[in-house]
Order: structure tokens, then C-alpha cells, then sequence
């Protein structure tokens, strides 16, 4: 007999599992700002798919005027920006901990930010530095590599003049005070790469942290040697801090133009996020930006190794290349922009005899701005499935914006909606005992109305069936009216029509025998009313005027005249001139008297019709054309 017990549904667990279809949203403005550029995307969840609406870009230093510059682009495109917005800045540092804490059972907030925190300290050491004022320099296309020797150099020997005094500047400060004496580059261009690297630079004051369990992860044990069961297990956690004054000096730029920041990811290390679908058992990501690589090794769909380096000012050597990817890696994914990825993918596939993909992105490609490829969009792809809680999303991690507040029986707000409940339960209670006592004089009063009601009723009973006589009346009439049209129905089928389809016969008689030779009838139609039209096409208009006046004759007997007759020139079928015809036929009498024995028909005693005539025909004359 099996121990196993079936687990117990509860609601915490359906609020887990149902709260990111009801707390997400559909629609994000995605911001990837790497220090040199900004590109924003408005992107749109359909399904378990992520489509981008419009794309813009700003080259701008400034973080501020290059948002409001890439805002101003998507709404000349005609697209209304998302009240909730994501932003990857390089700022933010993502790592692969190993923490002895299960994704099953996570501590709480406050002992999860201070055990990564910790963690993340030595992460954040190597940070430091990392930019220098020339790279940025060079990075930007205001300085070439033998303008940045020649800067050095004359650092060097200014030191040595002054013996290392360097008159209260800092190294960055004296280096652009160098370049523009030299010429290099201007006054303006060495304050905006200064602005850039202040947005390198890593405040030191309280770090606030994110982290993302990975899935299906095997624990591994702290304890050294065979005997493992004396330390706890440990699990992989994808993790990223930043500074808690940059965040908020983020979300206030954000809401300066009406945008709630909901999240901040590391500008590398989102791209693996964005692959859609099984992944291989092995694989790996590299994301190229701005003076950073990131190699993330993934082991199905969980991340198994994360490495970032920093190489703005350094070459890459082929040693460093091998080191990023494993031997046993069967699929190479490969993001940044183009110009960076190309030659890369190229070192790449000549290394290790292996080609690399690169990732789906679904936007057209007429919204891209200049000089931004799909391939460049995988970060806010990546930061977007994370956001949207799309599959994949294990793969990224994001800094939240605002840290959760105290638990729930915590907060006073708590308690002064639980006494405005109680109060209002008291009031309630109260309502109901008066509400029992209004009862019992209704019900006395009832009584005394249903009695009116009853009379009541019987009144409205015999309006009812008065009304009801009344539109019996009505039916009658109209039942009548029925009847009478249905009777003048009858007598049009046994005496009109017969003598119609006689009449139609005798017509097609008279109209074959006087047609003449070198004119064709097209058609015949007749209307409602009784009026016969015959259109028809001659070659000679004299020819058209002799049938004319022979039908004229023909169906004088049949109680019908020509009450019009239309000749205009127009070619034939086989392009010979011609002319084509329109012959109208009124009845001249109400009424024509048909023997039964023959087709002849003859006028009732009285008045007879008119004597047949032709009317004068309308349209151009022979030899003329139409306008």
C-alpha cells in the first residue's frame, strides 16, 4: 500500500497560480538604455507571444531628453504610449548564486535581500572602473586608438612634471582636460562622454536585489569530502542588484512623463528569456553590447552558468573565446547589434566549427529606426516575457521597482478597514432587528391591500378582454382585406393572364414575320405594369423604320400601340455600324376580346383604339454620330 498523499488544493495555491493573469499587463513601453543610446519599444502580449507595435531610438547622452526624443518618434507613428514601462540599464548586475535556500520555500523578503546582497558584493567590486573617459571616448567616434596613446602619454609626462600632483583634478577630469588641449576632441563632447560615465558609475549606498529560482535544479550539498549530510543543500538563483538611489532616481524620470516603472533588468543577461519554445539539452547565449559580453550556459530551461566581462578598452583574445562556451554545447545563440554580432560570429565559427543562431523577433521591419537590426531587441524581448510571466521567463530577473510592503495583518491600514467593518456590521445587526419589526406591520398591511388588488385585478381583467374584442375587430378586417386581394388574384389568373400569354404569342408572330433581314432582336421585356419593351440592332435605320411601321399594324389588333420608338447609332457585335432600337408598347384599351378558336383578337363593341401609328423616333439621325 502506497504512503504517498495526494496534495490539498488550497487557496493560497490558486491565488499563485492564477495571480499573473489577472496582475499583468498586456502592454509595456520597453526602454534600453546602454549609456551611448536608448531604444524604446511598444510591445503587446498576444497568447504566449510577444509582438513589438513600433520601435524608435535616440543617440542622446541624456537620459531624460533621449526618453522624451524616443516618446515624441512613437507618438508621430501614431501609437498611444503604455502607462507601465520596462528599463535594462547597464547599472543593474546579474549573477548565478548557489544559496541554501529551496525555490519551494523561500525566506522572507527582507532575509532574501540581505543574504544577496551579500553575495552580490564582490560582483559589484568588479564593476568598478570598468569604464574609462577614453574608451567612452573612442566607443563614441570622438577619439581613434592613436589619439588615445598620445592622450596617455601625455598624462604620463605631466605626472612626471609635477611629480603625480595633478593641480586637484580627478584622472577623468585631467584626461578630457588633455584631450581638448591636444585638439582631439571639443569642450561639448568631452562634458557629454563625462555625463556618460557618470551613468557607469555605481553608487555607493544601499544595494536592492531581485532573484528568479531556477527550475528543476538538483541541490547541491555545502559539506565537503563523503560526508555531505553536515552542510545544507544549496540551489542555483539568477540574481541582480543595483543602487537603491539610482532605482529611484529612475522612477522618478519615469513618472516625469507619466510612466510607472514596473521592473529594471540588467541590460545583459534578459536575451536567454526570449527563446520561445524547447531548448536544446545544451545550449549557450551571448548578448554583445556596449563595452559588455555576457555567456549565459543553459542546461534545457534552467541557467547554468552566467559570466560578464567588461571590454571596453581590452581585445579579446581566441583563449577568451573558447573559455565562454562549453565543449559540450550543441546550440550557440548570439545577440547585440549587428555591427557588433557579425564579426564575433565569425571568430566564433571559424573557432569552433559551429554556427550560431540568432533569436526570433516578431516586428516589422519598416518600424525600426536607422541602425537598430531585430537582434539588437532581444534584451527587452527577454525583459518583456519576464514581465508578461510568459514560458522562458525563469531565465531573466529583474530589480523590482517598489519593495513590498509589511505583511498583511501588519499594516494599520489593515486595522482600520477591520473596525470600519465591525462598525459597519454593528449598523447592519441593528437594520436587521428594525428591519423584523417592519415586517410584521407590512404584513398587516397586506392583508387590507390584497383585498383592493383582487378588485383591482377583475377591473383590469375586463379592460384586458374589451381590448382583446377590439383587435379581434381588427383581425377580422384584415382578414377581409386578405380575401379580397386573394379574389382579384384569382380573377387576374383565369381571365388576365390568359389573355396576356395569348397577347405575347400573337406578338412574337407579328414581330418574326415582319422582321426584316439585316436587323436582330437582342431581347424582350415586359413590366408589371404591362408595358413591352424590344430591343433590338439594325444596319439600316430605313429598314428599322418599315419593321417599325409594320409592327405598328400587326399588333394594332392585339389592343397595343407604339407609345415609343429610340434609334441611336451604335457598332454591332462584330463591329459593323449600325444602329440600335428601343421599342415601347402601351396597351391602348383596358380590355381585348379573344376567341378561343384562333390567335385573331378583335376591339370590344364601343370605341375602338386609335389607328395605328408609328411615333417619331428619338436619337441621331442616320448619317449623324452620338455626343
Amino acid at each position: 500500500m502506497s504512503d504517498t498523499k495526494k496534495p490539498v488544493f488550497s487557496l493560497k495555491d490558486l491565488f499563485t497560480k492564477t495571480r499573473g493573469h489577472w496582475l499583468r499587463p498586456r502592454r509595456l513601453l520597453g526602454v534600453e538604455i546602454d549609456g551611448f543610446s536608448l531604444r524604446a519599444a511598444i510591445i503587446r502580449a498576444e497568447g504566449k507571444k510577444v509582438l513589438f507595435e513600433s520601435v524608435a531610438g535616440s543617440n542622446d547622452a541624456d537620459p531624460q531628453a533621449a526618453l522624451a526624443e524616443a516618446g515624441k518618434r512613437l507618438r508621430q507613428a501614431g501609437f498611444e504610449l503604455p502607462k507601465d514601462a520596462i528599463l535594462l540599464v547597464p547599472t543593474v548586475i546579474p549573477a548565478l548564486l548557489e544559496l541554501p535556500v529551496t525555490p519551494a520555500r523561500p525566506r522572507p523578503y527582507a532575509q532574501m535581500q540581505e543574504m544577496i546582497r551579500w553575495e552580490l558584493e564582490p560582483f559589484f567590486v568588479q564593476r568598478v572602473g570598468a569604464w574609462k573617459l577614453g574608451d567612452i571616448m573612442v566607443w563614441r567616434g570622438y577619439l581613434r586608438e592613436d589619439q588615445l596613446e598620445q592622450i596617455k602619454l601625455e598624462l604620463e609626462r605631466r605626472k612626471v612634471e609635477k611629480h603625480h600632483h595633478l593641480g586637484g583634478l580627478s584622472v577623468s577630469a585631467l584626461f578630457g582636460e588633455v584631450a581638448v588641449e591636444l585638439g582631439f576632441i571639443t569642450t561639448e563632447q568631452r562634458d557629454e562622454c563625462l555625463k556618460i560615465q557618470q551613468q557607469f558609475q555605481i553608487a555607493e549606498d544601499e544595494m536592492v536585489c531581485g532573484w528568479s529560482p531556477q527550475p528543476s535544479a538538483p541541490p547541491m550539498s555545502i559539506g565537503a569530502g563523503k560526508d555531505h549530510a553536515k552542510g545544507p543543500d544549496k540551489y542555483p538563483w539568477l540574481v541582480c542588484g543595483m543602487s537603491r538611489g539610482e532605482r529611484s532616481r529612475w522612477i522618478s524620470l519615469f513618472k516625469r512623463f507619466g510612466l510607472e516603472l514596473k521592473g529594471i533588468y540588467p541590460l545583459v543577461g534578459c536575451s536567454a528569456a526570449a527563446l520561445n519554445g524547447t531548448l536544446t539539452p545544451a545550449s549557450a547565449m551571448i548578448e554583445i553590447r556596449a563595452g559588455m559580453i555576457g555567456c549565459m550556459r543553459l542546461l534545457g530551461e534552467r541557467v547554468a552558468g552566467l559570466q560578464l566581462y567588461y571590454t571596453a578598452g581590452h581585445t579579446i583574445s581566441e583563449e577568451a573565446h573558447l573559455s565562454w562556451i562549453s565543449n559540450k554545447t550543441d546550440t550557440l545563440y548570439i545577440s547585440g547589434e549587428e555591427s557588433r554580432v557579425r564579426p564575433l560570429s565569425e571568430t566564433l565559427t571559424s573557432i569552433r566549427q559551429q554556427e550560431t543562431r540568432s533569436i526570433l523577433v516578431e516586428v516589422e521591419p519598416s518600424s525600426l529606426p536607422e541602425g537598430v537590426t531585430t537582434a539588437a531587441l532581444s534584451g527587452i524581448l527577454g525583459a518583456a516575457r519576464h514581465m508578461l510571466r510568459l514560458p522562458g521567463r525563469s531565465r531573466a530577473v529583474s530589480v523590482p521597482a517598489y519593495d513590498p510592503g509589511p505583511p498583511f495583518w501588519q499594516r494599520i491600514s489593515v486595522w482600520w478597514i477591520s473596525a470600519g467593518i465591525a462598525l459597519i456590521l454593528i449598523i447592519g445587526l441593528i437594520e436587521l432587528y428594525l428591519g423584523f419589526r417592519m415586517n410584521e406591520v407590512r404584513a398587516r398591511q397586506t392583508e387590507g391591500l390584497n383585498v383592493l388588488n383582487a378588485l383591482e385585478k377583475e377591473v383590469s381583467e375586463i379592460k384586458d378582454r374589451s381590448e382583446a374584442a377590439k383587435k379581434l375587430k381588427e383581425v377580422l378586417l384584415e382578414r377581409r382585406k386578405e380575401l379580397d386581394e386573394a379574389a382579384r388574384r384569382r380573377a387576374f389568373l383565369e381571365k388576365e393572364l390568359p389573355a396576356r400569354a395569348s397577347r405575347v404569342l400573337s406578338l412574337l408572330e407579328d414581330i418574326a414575320s415582319t422582321l426584316p433581314a439585316d436587323m436582330i432582336i437582342r431581347r424582350i421585356e415586359g413590366k408589371e405594369d404591362g408595358e413591352i419593351f424590344i430591343i433590338g440592332w439594325g444596319i439600316s435605320e430605313k429598314g428599322i423604320q418599315r419593321f417599325a411601321e409594320q409592327l405598328a399594324k400587326g399588333i394594332w389588333p392585339l389592343g397595343l400601340r407604339m407609345a415609343s420608338l429610340d434609334v441611336k447609332m451604335e457598332k454591332g457585335r462584330l463591329g459593323l455600324p449600325g444602329h440600335a432600337v428601343e421599342v415601347r408598347l402601351v396597351f391602348s384599351q383596358p380590355s381585348v376580346e379573344i376567341r378561343p378558336d384562333s390567335a385573331q383578337l378583335s376591339a370590344p363593341s364601343g370605341k375602338g383604339p386609335d389607328k395605328p401609328s408609328v411615333p417619331s423616333r428619338k436619337g441621331p439621325k442616320e448619317g449623324e454620330e452620338d455626343n
